[in-house]
């Protein structure tokens, strides 16, 4: 590793860490998944509110468009959007109701990663995507089941996701696994592999300590939604934890594809 990828893996290990041990002191005392589902969501938004431009704004909500007839979101865990540029169509305490282009980002938080979860995440990853197909969208799981069985269900997913309503990533904190189509790798995936099909996901899997990959990725994808447009530094920045990512993981030999084949 250079010195640069060398710190960003110190700090992302110590933030995986931070994350472990709080969701264990949660649990401690509060077994119901409803409630230890909530503090995670807390952690992540906390997490991501500590880096994120003065543009922006980490909360939760649905995305909303009152000038069109149904076009809202389902229930978003968070919501990354826009804060100077762009009104709130309404809020209510700590639910916020956002116009469709101020968001970048929108991530669906699960504490534990089953069959039903996989479902809703990818239903509720679309209803966004629905109303704004440039945002980024990712499915975060503390915890999930075996690899081989995410990603059985992921390619069973029974509906058909066109390449614009499917999520940018799923990530899988205590797997240390990065199910990934963000645009940036996928084409240094291509320059490497002319057979790579950018349709399909790479999945990447941690070859040492597999927190600090998937909050690695975490920073990467938040980092590319919030800083477009930002010139030489984003640029940097992405470089940076890509070179981390690439010193940390290791791709499977397939790429899976999510639900029906895209239409």
């Amino acid at each position: 590793m250079t010195t640069r990828t060398e710190k960003t893996f110190a700090y992302c290990l110590g933030i995986a860490r931070e994350f472990e041990a709080r969701v264990s002191r949660m649990q401690i005392f509060v077994k119901h998944n409803v409630s230890s589902g909530n503090a995670n969501e807390v952690i992540l938004r906390e997490f991501l509110a500590s880096h994120a431009p003065g543009d922006f704004h980490v909360g939760q909500g649905f995305i909303c468009d009152p000038t069109q007839e149904n076009a809202s979101s389902k229930q978003c865990d968070i919501l990354v959007y826009n804060q100077n540029y762009y009104p709130l169509v309404y809020s209510d305490g700590p639910i916020k109701l956002v116009w469709p282009y101020s968001v970048a980002m929108v991530i669906e938080v699960k504490t534990n990663f089953g069959r039903k979860d996989i479902i809703t995440s990818l239903e509720n990853i679309e209803s966004a995507k629905r109303l704004n197909d440039q945002l980024t969208g990712v499915i975060f799981a503390f915890k999930s089941a075996s690899i081989s069985t995410v990603l059985k269900q992921l390619q069973m997913y029974p509906k058909q996701l066109g390449t614009r309503h499917r999520p940018t990533a799923i990530l899988l904190l205590d797997k240390g696994v990065i199910i990934h189509q963000w645009g940036l790798s996928r084409r240094r995936d291509a320059e490497r592999d002319p057979d790579t099909n950018l349709e399909n996901y790479a999945v990447l899997t941690a070859k040492g300590d597999k927190g600090a990959l998937v909050v690695t990725c975490l920073l990467l994808l938040f980092f590319q939604s919030v800083g477009r447009g930002r010139g030489l530094y984003e640029a940097e920045m992405m470089n940076m934890l890509l070179e981390t990512i690439e010193h940390l993981a290791e791709k499977m030999p397939q790429d899976i594809h999510i639900g029906s084949q895209s239409a």
